[in-house]
C-alpha cells in the first residue's frame, strides 16, 4: 500500500507553489446551509448538497496515519458542483468508498457519458476524461491499482493540456499513467458531482478534499 500522508504533502508543496482556481476541503462543509465552499477566494463555484443526508467526520486509518477530515454520505447523497470545470484544467482529490458494496463512480461530470476522476466499476484509480485509465488505453482492466484496498483514501490528479497528451498526465498515488489525445474529450459544459451523473453509477463514498487549477500541470 502506498502511503497516502507523503501524497498529501505532496499536495502542500503543490498549492504553496501552484495557486488553485478552486479548492475544497471537507472540514468546512456546513451541515445547516448544505454548502461546501470554495476556499479559494478565486470564484464562486461552489458545491451543494441536492438530495439526501451527509456526514461529517475525521479519523485516521483507511490507509492514512494522520487525521483526514471529510465527508461522507450514502447512493442517495448527492453533491453538485455550480459551474462548469474549466476546458483546460487540473484536478487533484483525495477520495475514498466507504465499503465493499456500492462501488461505482464518485467524481465525476453530470451530462457526460466518460468523465470520471478516481473511481469507477469497483476499480480505485480509474479516470477517464474520454478514456478510462488504467494499464491501457483506452480501456483498462477491473483494478488500475491492483494491490490498492477499495476503502483506503486515493489521491488522483489528472490533467487536459493544450495538447491533451503528456507522459503521466494521470497520477493515481503517485502513480504515472498516460492518456493518448484522441481519446481525451473536451469538458467545456460540464459540472463535476457526486452521485448525480446521468447513467446512474453511484456509491458510498467519503470526499476530504478537491484542488482544481485552470490549467494544465506538467510535473
Amino acid at each position: 500500500m502506498s502511503n497516502n500522508n507523503n501524497n498529501i504533502n505532496d499536495f502542500l508543496l503543490l498549492l504553496k507553489n501552484k495557486p488553485v482556481w478552486a479548492a475544497y476541503d471537507a472540514k468546512y462543509y456546513n451541515t445547516n446551509t448544505k454548502i461546501l465552499p470554495n476556499i479559494s477566494g478565486n470564484s464562486n463555484y461552489t458545491a451543494i448538497n441536492t438530495s439526501g443526508i451527509i456526514n461529517k467526520s475525521s479519523s485516521i486509518g483507511n490507509g492514512a496515519i494522520n487525521t483526514i477530515d471529510y465527508i461522507y454520505g450514502n447512493t442517495n447523497s448527492i453533491i453538485e458542483w455550480t459551474e462548469n470545470i474549466p476546458s483546460i484544467f487540473t484536478l487533484c482529490s483525495i477520495t475514498r468508498w466507504l465499503n465493499n458494496t456500492n462501488n461505482n463512480r464518485i467524481l465525476t461530470t453530470k451530462l457526460s457519458g466518460w468523465q470520471l476522476h478516481g473511481h469507477h466499476s469497483s476499480g480505485v484509480g480509474r479516470t477517464s476524461y474520454g478514456a478510462i485509465v488504467g494499464y491501457d488505453v483506452p480501456y483498462t482492466s477491473n483494478t488500475p491499482l491492483p494491490n490498492k484496498v477499495k476503502t483506503d483514501w486515493l489521491v488522483a490528479c489528472g490533467t487536459i493540456g493544450p495538447n491533451n497528451s503528456f507522459p503521466d498526465n494521470i497520477l493515481l498515488d503517485g502513480v504515472g499513467k498516460s492518456m493518448n489525445k484522441s481519446s481525451i474529450q473536451q469538458c467545456i459544459s460540464f459540472k463535476l458531482c457526486i452521485n448525480n451523473f446521468w447513467g446512474n453509477e453511484k456509491s458510498d463514498w467519503a470526499f476530504s478534499k478537491l484542488f482544481i487549477w485552470d490549467y494544465a500541470l506538467t510535473n
